[in-house]
């Protein structure tokens, strides 16, 4: 719920919003001090590699899902709603 302001992604993977603000304080407002030091601190900015492991890894892990068994249902009917 932060909005397309503070979630917005570069696509082109150079450029990432870390650190741009801090969340809604509605939500997060207790734990702002604990975050913006974090978020303010540039060496915890990702760098363009470290966003394209980052992506590579997520691929690897969807690949890995799609290919084991074990890990998908394999139907809409056996996802159990009590």
């Amino acid at each position: 719920n932060s909005g397309d302001w503070f979630n917005r992604i570069d696509f082109s993977g150079v450029e990432n919003t870390f650190g741009s603000g801090l969340p809604p304080e509605a939500d997060n407002g207790e734990k702002w001090d604990l975050m913006a030091p974090l978020l303010e601190d540039p060496a915890l900015k990702p760098d363009a590699k470290a966003m394209a492991d980052a992506e590579g890894a997520a691929l690897d892990l969807l690949q890995t899902r799609k290919e084991v068994g074990l890990l998908r249902l394999g139907s809409a009917d056996l996802i159990g709603l009590s």
